[in-house]
């Protein structure tokens, strides 16, 4: 069984660009996560997945293991996808690229043992200890208990009818888009103000080939989107159905 660790590394983010090239102690933030997944028992090679020439230059001149992607590419979830058309493995496990200080053992945890089915997907969830982390909308929340989950994703600015959640095969698919046009102007017909802004997010969950549609509840309120998924394993997969969004 082959295991692979890739750590996305992506040059032009928004809050923070360059930020896998921050300097920490000497090093770029993206080496320190590199060593530390490098520890990590079970994985057969660890590779830095970048857009990036200036991300694969200091890469290779560190010697990190590095792949260019696209950079088209919407998501991290989107580079590792691309990553295994070029490299075959069993699993493939994506080690968040600003996370330089991530143990070993944490990373051991989400490792199957085995290939017993054709699809593994899972997510490592922690406690949150500073009351910041609950705030912050970037953070996913996930809360949870023996009947199952709810998750919590942040999408301000959003309205009810521009998000979707869609459940295929298993995988749980949340999306959001929305486009805003808003002119102001005098009554010669001169603009004095024009604003144009888009956004769009997708987000894909596996939450198990044996829940339906019917299974998973979602409401859409303060501009938060609440998921609950059940513990629960059924025999049908259902197919691609679009799930009600209460709200």
């Amino acid at each position: 069984m082959k295991i692979i660790g890739i750590i996305p590394a992506r040059y032009k983010s928004t809050r923070f660009e360059g930020k896998p090239l921050a300097d920490i102690l000497g090093k770029p933030m993206v080496w320190w996560t590199y060593q530390q997944a490098k520890k990590v028992k079970g994985l057969a090679d660890v590779f830095v997945a970048t857009d990036s020439e200036i991300i694969e230059k200091v890469c290779k001149e560190l010697d990190i293991n590095v792949l260019m992607t696209s950079d088209k590419n919407q998501t991290p979830t989107d580079r590792i996808y691309e990553v295994s058309t070029l490299i075959d493995a069993d699993f493939y496990i994506s080690i968040n690229g600003d996370e330089p200080l991530v143990e070993p053992e944490t990373i051991e945890a989400i490792i199957p043992k085995s290939k017993k089915k054709d699809k593994y997907v899972a997510n490592i969830i922690t406690t949150i200890k500073d009351p910041v982390e609950v705030i912050d909308f970037t953070n996913l929340k996930v809360v949870t208990n023996k009947a199952g989950y709810e998750v919590d994703i942040d999408l301000p600015g959003f309205k009810k009818d521009e998000i979707n959640a869609q459940l295929d095969n298993g995988y749980l698919t949340i999306s959001a888009a929305k486009g805003l046009d808003k002119d102001e102007e005098k009554k010669n017909g001169k603009y004095i103000r024009k604003e144009r802004y888009a956004g769009a997010m997708s987000r894909s969950f596996y939450v198990g080939d044996g829940l339906s549609q019917s299974d998973i509840k979602a409401k859409y309120e303060d501009g938060i989107l609440k998921i609950s998924v059940p513990k629960m394993d059924k025999k049908a997969i259902e197919s691609s159905k679009a799930i009600a969004i209460e709200g």
